[in-house]
């Protein structure tokens, strides 16, 4: 089976005929540690038999190296159905990033709960990482029958490596490809055509040549011919002294192999050379800092090209003066009197230099920072230090300290400690924040220098509002705007800006007028919006209707000359009264006259009285030989109209019978006394036009009316020819 499988393989590929195990009709099991990039970079894309190194092509087994963020980690492969003599690996590692796979081992194992971390002796090999970079491709030789391989990469504490572009602090699974070639477990050459001798052990051998490698039947024979080798010597010959196991543990009588690997300091797979950068005759000695990282000779640890940096000497093992610590990386500080630092701790013998810390004096002390440390920290926020170097203020600064220095104000406070706000300088300006002057001036109605409160006669948080009418001419409160010692007369407390409910006008000198309902007026022109109390004026309801007088424009206006209106606080008619109306209020009749108009004349009323001056009726009665209510009627014979409004006469129609009833002694008296002289009724009364003075009517001597309007002279007249007229 396997001759021919090689056969195929030779003729269909041109390999050497070692198989791939897990990619020929084998099946082999694979996991890893940490989380796949994606879902198709899982552990099997490394055994899919594609050897592209893009991780674009999908083929490659990829964790999440910077998300995991994992120190050790593996890749594992279990071959089924049974172990396998494998010869070698072949490993295809991420073409751009396979620099991060340094220092990565490969172990066996036989059983499913192999734990290579804790369990080294199964270690084929291990990388290097002082060594440099691995190869993109890796071929590692196994030589071993095993079922399980073990990919592992760690990066343990301490760890260095020599390779630019290694990641030092996580690993991950980076595997494009590991192919496994091996032969039966019986079989070994390059073609798998040869059995292993029957004196190996378990007929196991070395996948290559065939010797027994494994052990032999016999358990005497030591040697991979099985030969019995004394202690510490292998070989064919049993002639070659083992290296430096571990343990002084014998080495494996046919490779020379150390079974538990090498002591400290040394390497190489039968341990009998230094590593790298060690020397000495136990090679205990690491090689000082050579140039380019050179290895120093193993014998002398001489440099051969010189030291690194700040190192010096022949082995390169000493700081030049001025450096410190073990890789002379630590410059001294500021020692006092230029003094060099203790080459080992870099602490100054005899102190620092003034404003640096002891005892190796590179930092400022707290408060200080700088070049040379002689610049003082501003205010950190809660009594915090400054960056030593920038001065910077990480945690920020006190309240109103500008960052990161917190040496000077933020824009808009000042003082020594910026507890004090800016006041409301021009166009937004901030202050001087030292004393808090407003260079150019303040916002309108600010008061200068401060420009925090507001010139005498504004207030407000702007100082836009204009105070009120404070009493004397008083400043008001610069916050409120309140007048705090009272208001300008009929203003209105507290601000003092309106007038109090009842006046109006700019300076509320003027009084409302009579508004309907006793509603204030507007308070600036004085209008009674709502309309004015009955016979008011409006807008203003400060003076009466005409046709009204009075305090409350309640009284009507009398019968003035022309219905001109009348005083309208007096009543008075100033040009005088219609016809017999009584000056000065028009509103009565003249004596001696009555009725709506005043047209109508009184009647002859006792002791001359005048009539009532509404209906006309005379209060005390009339005088002799007349009668009627108004005493206008004849005592004889009805009285006798002769004008519908205003004069009546006697009717004497009855004379005649009367004369003939008395004694003809009382005609003849008569007779004799009709030319006597009777008193007769003058008036002089006011015509349309004249002045009140001429509108006095005093008594019946100055009543005149002419004899074809007054009723009064007819029967004067006819009284003189009155037969009672002298009745005793």
């Amino acid at each position: 089976m396997w001759q021919g499988l090689c056969i195929f393989l030779l003729v269909i590929t041109g390999c050497s005929c070692f198989v791939n195990l897990v990619h020929n009709g084998f099946r082999l099991k694979a996991a890893m540690t940490g989380t796949p990039h994606t879902f198709a970079w899982n552990a099997d894309k490394a055994i899919d038999g594609s050897t592209s190194q893009d991780y674009q092509s999908n083929s490659c087994a990829i964790s999440k190296v910077d998300v995991d963020k994992l120190t050790k980690s593996y890749w594992k492969g279990w071959i089924e159905p049974s172990p396998f003599n494998i010869g070698y690996l072949e490993i295809y590692f991420r073409s751009d990033t396979y620099e991060r796979s340094t220092g990565f081992s490969i172990y066996t194992y036989n059983t499913q709960n192999f734990y290579p971390f804790i369990d080294p002796k199964h270690l084929i090999y291990r990388h290097d990482p002082l060594a440099g970079c691995p190869s993109p491709i890796m071929n590692v030789t196994v030589n071993k029958v095993t079922q399980g391989i073990v990919f592992i990469n760690e990066r343990p504490p301490g760890y260095r490596s020599n390779c630019q572009g290694d990641n030092t602090q996580y690993v991950g699974i980076e595997l494009c490809e590991i192919k496994v070639m091996g032969c039966d477990q019986v079989r070994y050459s390059s073609g798998c055509n040869q059995l292993c001798p029957s004196k190996c052990k378990n007929q196991h051998c070395d996948a290559f040549n065939g010797s027994c490698i494994h052990g032999c039947s016999n358990p005497n024979a030591l040697t991979v011919d099985c030969l019995v080798c004394p202690p510490h010597y292998y070989g064919n010959d049993c002639n070659t002294p083992c290296g430096n196991c571990r343990g002084d543990d014998v080495c494996n009588n046919v490779t020379g192999h150390c079974p538990l690997g090498c002591k400290q300091h040394w390497t190489g797979i039968r341990c009998e050379v230094c590593p790298s950068h060690y020397f000495g005759s136990n090679c205990n000695t690491a090689c000082g800092q050579c140039r380019g990282n050179d290895a120093c000779n193993n014998v002398t640890g001489f440099c051969p090209h010189g030291c690194k940096p700040h190192w010096i000497g022949h082995r390169c093992d000493e700081c030049e003066n001025g450096f410190f610590n073990p890789t002379c990386t630590g410059q001294c500080g500021y020692c006092k009197h230029n003094l060099t630092c203790d080459k080992a701790n870099g602490y100054c013998p005899q102190g620092c230099v003034k404003n640096y810390l002891y005892p190796r004096c590179q930092v400022c002390e707290n408060g200080y920072y700088g070049n040379n440390c002689s610049q003082h920290c501003g205010n950190c926020l809660n009594g915090g230090f400054c960056d030593k170097l920038t001065g910077f203020c990480g945690n920020g600064c006190k309240p109103h300290f500008q960052r990161p220095l917190c040496q000077v104000c933020e824009n808009g406070y000042y003082s020594s400690n910026c507890s004090k706000q800016c006041g409301h300088c021009l166009n937004g300006q901030p202050c001087d924040k030292h004393i808090g002057l407003c260079e150019k001036g303040c916002q309108p109605h600010f008061q200068s220098p401060l420009c925090q409160e507001c010139q005498d006669g504004f207030y407000g948080r702007n100082c836009s509002q204009q105070c009120g009418h404070c009493l004397n001419h008083e400043p008001c409160n610069k916050d409120t705007g309140h007048c705090n010692k009272g208001c300008q007369s009929y203003f209105q407390y507290p601000l003092c800006q309106v007038c109090e409910n009842g006046y109006y006008g700019t300076n509320c000198s003027k009084q409302c007028g009579h508004c309907l309902n006793s509603e204030p007026c507007d308070k600036h022109i004085g209008y009674c919006n709502k309309g004015c109390q009955p016979h008011f004026r409006s807008p203003l309801c400060t003076e009466c209707q005409d046709g009204f007088f009075g305090s409350n424009c309640s009284q009507q206006c009398g019968h003035c000359l022309n219905h001109e209106p009348c005083n309208k606080d007096t009543g008075h008619c100033y040009k005088g009264c219609q016809s017999y109306f009584q000056y000065p209020l028009c509103q009565e009749c003249v004596d001696y006259f009555y009725g709506n108009t005043c047209s109508d004349v009184c009647g002859l009323c006792k002791d001359r009285e005048t009539c009532d001056k509404r209906n006309g009726t005379c209060i005390n009665g009339c005088v002799d030989y007349v009668k009627g209510s108004r005493c206008n009627e004849s005592p004889t014979s009805e009285l006798q109209k002769e004008d519908d409004e205003t004069s009546f006469h006697w009717s004497y129609a009855g004379i005649g019978i009367l004369a003939i009833l008395l004694v003809v002694a009382l005609g003849f008296i008569v007779f004799l006394k009709r030319n006597q002289n009777q008193p007769t009724f003058k008036s002089e009364f006011v015509t349309e036009g004249q002045t009140p003075t001429q509108t006095s009517l005093q008594n019946y001597d100055i009543l005149t009316v002419s004899q074809e309007t007054n009723p009064y002279a007819t029967m004067n007249s006819e009284m003189n020819e009155s037969p009672y007229h002298n009745l005793p």
